[in-house]
């Protein structure tokens, strides 16, 4: 079963972005329109598609539909990308997808303990997307340059996309990846020389 009903109370509102939900506005349940809690998710970093979806009233999303900026300014996901998420959702809801996931978070705890190990600063979760936090906007470019240097793909985020102090290398675990990967870039991330001072924070 796919968690975005499309029949009545529920409608969605589909779009390329990320979509905000405002929270405080609820509307007021009638014969007329059913009431129905907002659910948003995403549809990029969860199941490797692109975009996201809002699910509510089709009260809410109308109004959503009409105000929000994020919406209005955004292009509707195309056929191929809803099918490839339903694919994703129906690989998920299997025992392979159970199984890729439990592979997934193992990979994520030991990639988080490696780091952890190496005296780096996490910030800790079961997510996959582990940010490595640098704070420092040289010392992540760098970093960025030294793993691709050892053929190791990373997003660094510097400012002015993060505030100055937040600065981090953003890496992606994958299902795909094995433990052998895993400690490739914890060998690479333990030769960059200027760990020690970014470690020393």
């Amino acid at each position: 079963m796919h968690p975005w009903p499309t029949s009545s109370p529920w409608r969605s509102a589909t779009t390329r972005t990320s979509p905000r939900t405002w929270w405080w506005w609820w509307t007021t349940p009638t014969a007329s329109a059913p009431w129905a809690p907002p659910a948003a998710a995403t549809l990029g970093k969860a199941l490797g598609v692109n975009g996201g979806y809002l699910a509510s009233s089709a009260a809410v999303v109308r109004f959503l539909r009409e105000t929000a900026p994020m919406y209005i300014y955004s292009n509707p996901i195309t056929p191929g990308e809803a099918q490839a998420a339903r694919a994703a959702l129906d690989l998920l809801d299997s025992p392979r997808g159970r199984e890729l996931v439990a592979h997934l978070r193992q990979l994520t705890r030991r990639f988080e303990a490696g780091l952890v190990e190496l005296g780096y600063e996490v910030l800790p979760g079961d997510h996959p997307v582990v940010p490595l936090m640098v704070r420092d906007t040289a010392r992540t470019r760098e970093l960025v340059r030294h793993l691709r240097a050892q053929g190791i793909l990373a997003t660094g985020l510097a400012y002015p996309v993060v505030p100055r102090g937040d600065e981090e290398i953003r890496f992606q675990v994958c299902a795909d990846h094995t433990t052998g990967d895993v400690d490739e870039v914890l060998a690479a991330l333990a030769a960059w020389p200027a760990r020690a001072e970014v470690t020393a924070r």
